[in-house]
């Protein structure tokens, strides 16, 4: 039979999953919840990732963007807890913070119902493209109305409208620099003596 996990037994077991989380070394955490190391890191191996994964799943009452907006902080954390290691020098919680950086991408992606980076590759290769077609746009709004049209064929309702409401935002700021210098006076003169 398997040894009962000493730190999913303990009170403080989402605690010290924070620490472990924010990079803290095993030693520092072991001392100050008087758990062995050895229990730390068996719980590390065995169970961190599977108690993330439950309390995703049993946060029925917190909303999905929440759970991804703690999961984002969790991760500046454990970029800021790895970089403070490579700063001092200590290797083995520059990788204890890498492997618990992964853990917490991993959920993420599970979250989010992401199963490979493939997907976010593809994902950022639609945000370019939605970026240089909003580029080009600004620069010449014209071409909003094809692509407009061409989006609502494929039922891209919503980003048809938000390339139409692009254009016509350029089109309003265009129009208002060209009032702009019409009605500014003449700073030239005529040259005229006066007598």
């Amino acid at each position: 039979m398997a040894r009962p996990c000493l730190t999913c037994g303990s009170g403080e077991r989402r605690d010290i999953e924070a620490s472990m989380l924010a990079g803290t070394s095993m030693q520092q955490i072991s001392a100050r919840f008087e758990i062995s190391r050895a229990a730390l890191f068996r719980h590390q191996a065995h169970c961190l990732r599977a108690n993330l994964l439950s309390s995703l799943r049993v946060s029925e009452n917190v909303g999905s963007v929440d759970l991804l907006e703690h999961l984002t902080e969790v991760l500046g954390d454990l970029s800021a807890a790895r970089s403070a290691a490579m700063l001092t020098g200590r290797t083995s919680d520059v990788i204890r913070a890498a492997a618990a950086t992964t853990t917490v991408v991993s959920v993420l992606m599970d979250k989010i119902g992401l199963e490979s980076t493939e997907v976010v590759r593809e994902m950022r290769e639609a945000d370019d493209l939605a970026r240089s077609v909003a580029a080009v746009v600004r620069a010449s709004p014209g071409l909003a109305a094809p692509l407009s049209a061409a989006l609502r064929l494929r039922g891209q309702t919503d980003a048809a409208s938000a390339l139409d409401a692009l254009a016509a935002a350029v089109a309003d700021a265009r129009t208002l620099a060209t009032a702009q210098t019409t009605t500014q006076p003449s700073t030239t003169t005529t040259g005229a003596a006066t007598a």
